[in-house]
């Protein structure tokens, strides 16, 4: 029985699908490349995040909407590349694509936060 702490480590990354309805055809999805954060790095990106979420919330005072879903969607992009760094799209993974992907299907950002936060606990439960 001699195995190390290294051989249960998690993987750097891991893959796992975003699925989501796509109007005239149905459930699809697209496997994210998630990166691995220990407990405390983890804590760490939920804290900023919930800080630009009050950010963007402040600065939305007096937009107009088209401006404030811009800037949403924005800061939305710069946080999926913080956990995670590809797609199995053949689409460039960069903020522009990314902003796309937002601003057509809406309320997809919490749909890959919520899988990034599943599929990172089932990695950690499985090591």
């Amino acid at each position: 029985m001699a195995k190390s702490l290294a051989s249960v480590s998690p993987n750097a990354s891991f893959d796992s699908p975003v699925k989501f309805s796509v109007a005239g055809r149905g459930e699809q999805s697209i496997k994210f490349r998630f990166k691995y954060f220990n407990g405390k790095k983890l804590r760490e990106l939920i804290d900023s995040f919930q800080n630009i979420s009050e950010e963007i919330r402040k600065q939305s005072d007096g937009m107009s909407e088209d401006a404030d879903l811009t800037a949403t969607y924005a800061a939305q992009a710069a946080m999926i590349q913080r956990f995670a760094d590809g797609w199995e799209l053949s689409d460039e993974f960069n903020s522009d694509n990314l902003t796309a992907l937002l601003d057509t299907h809406r309320g997809i950002f919490f749909l890959i936060f919520n899988q990034f936060l599943e599929a990172h606990s089932a990695a950690k439960a499985k090591n």
